[in-house]
């Protein structure tokens, strides 16, 4: 991971296990993923394959982001 709210997680948390990082991964161009918890959050992880901008190329990159909600 390279952005995180948490700074402790950067380059240190791996999310090679998250559904949505296998996904990214595997080449998948976009898509979204929702995740209920037993203590009432849900979170929804979307996640996105770089294009690149304009008439620059994509560096082969994904974007994972994730949205905790209450029930």
């Amino acid at each position: 991971m390279i952005g995180s709210k948490k700074r402790d997680d950067v380059f240190k948390l791996s999310l090679n296990a998250m559904p949505a990082a296998k996904r990214a991964i595997k080449g998948e161009t976009y898509g979204y993923a929702i995740d209920n918890h037993d203590n009432g959050t849900i979170d929804i992880i979307g996640l996105a394959h770089t294009r690149g901008y304009n008439a620059y190329p994509g560096k082969d990159w994904s974007v994972i982001a994730i949205e905790a909600l209450r029930r």
